[in-house]
């Protein structure tokens, strides 16, 4: 069993990540679509020893499995951490991959006869269990929900939107009326219609005003991931390239906002669900993409951590 570990390629990994989403996907589940605070999946993937969240591509897997499970607590153990809390993991329970960054130096001798030591980084991985796959372990009780005003999460959504305004002296915002929200990468500016027109949107969809300004910020959220990686900021090359919509860059920009704008509404507490016109479809053109690119998610993952440390002016997580 530790040989086939140790057998892994990158690509392998990636591709035991991805199919996990592609999986979720193919049933209409989509992890960046739902906030991960929602009382449903329990809250933001976190190990259950340490109580530290698990970050980048994790995050996606593990809520998709929780997910499509149906897991009612956001805690993971390894199967030596459910033995370390005096319990174990049930019998024919399967694990899911938490995967890794190694960085290996390795030294050889150049042309020229001198040493050189080169920094290899290698795609690692091990598992996890859902403590709802377990016995013998204590489960945490869920938190009672804070009583508070419909507001509240609304004005932390917009303290971030004006801190990094303030911060990025060159990016603009203009809100108006119109049917599309965007970055222009030429200019610098953000333009989004307005809250009033989302709040009459999800009206039409059966929910409530707070549910419209929520979503109203998801979609600044996203816009704003992409003005985060302009080449003085993020330096992503997927905003440098972004051009024609539907093409390859596109479609990779498109996924780090996606997931990008999910990891900030839940640091500022939005809890309300996306609506989709076609679930299904978006679904379903999802994975039809991470078929064909099993390395976006792990790449995506990473690049949204960083957009969102850089938005938030954090440090990155490690």
């Amino acid at each position: 069993m530790k040989k086939q570990f140790k057998r892994k390629t990158t690509a392998d990994i990636c591709k035991m990540v991805t199919d996990i989403v592609i999986e979720g996907l193919e049933k209409d589940i989509c992890p960046w679509i739902k906030p991960w605070e929602s009382a449903s999946i329990g809250g933001t993937p976190k190990n259950y020893k340490s109580k530290r969240e698990y970050h980048a591509s994790n995050k996606i897997v593990l809520t998709s499995i929780m997910m499509s499970k149906g897991y009612e607590h956001n805690y993971w153990v390894t199967f030596k951490g459910a033995k370390d809390l005096d319990g174990n993991v049930k019998k024919g329970e399967k694990g899911y991959p938490v995967i890794f960054w190694k960085f290996i130096e390795k030294t050889k001798i150049d042309d020229n006869g001198e040493e050189v030591t080169k920094t290899i980084p290698m795609l690692k991985y091990f598992q996890v269990f859902n403590i709802s796959q377990c016995e013998g372990i204590e489960l945490p009780k869920k938190p009672k929900k804070k009583k508070q005003g419909a507001l509240k999460p609304i004005k932390d959504a917009e303290i971030v939107v004006k801190n990094y305004l303030e911060r990025e002296k060159g990016l603009t915002l203009k809100i108006q009326e119109g049917n599309r929200a965007y970055f222009n990468k030429n200019d610098d500016l953000i333009v989004s219609p307005t809250m009033r027109q989302a709040v009459n949107e999800m009206k039409k969809h059966g929910q409530t005003a707070n549910d419209g300004k929520q979503h109203y910020y998801s979609t600044l959220f996203h816009e704003m991931v992409h003005s985060s990686g302009t080449e003085e900021r993020c330096n992503r090359d997927t905003i440098k390239n972004f051009n024609f919509f539907g093409d390859h860059e596109y479609s990779k920009e498109e996924l780090v906002a996606e997931i990008g704008s999910a990891i900030l509404c839940a640091k500022v507490g939005l809890t309300s669900e996306r609506v989709m016109e076609n679930t299904t479809a978006y679904c379903k053109s999802w994975a039809k993409k991470l078929k064909s690119e099993p390395k976006w998610i792990v790449w995506a993952g990473g690049q949204s951590e960083k957009a969102v440390n850089y938005i938030l002016n954090e440090k990155e997580n490690k």
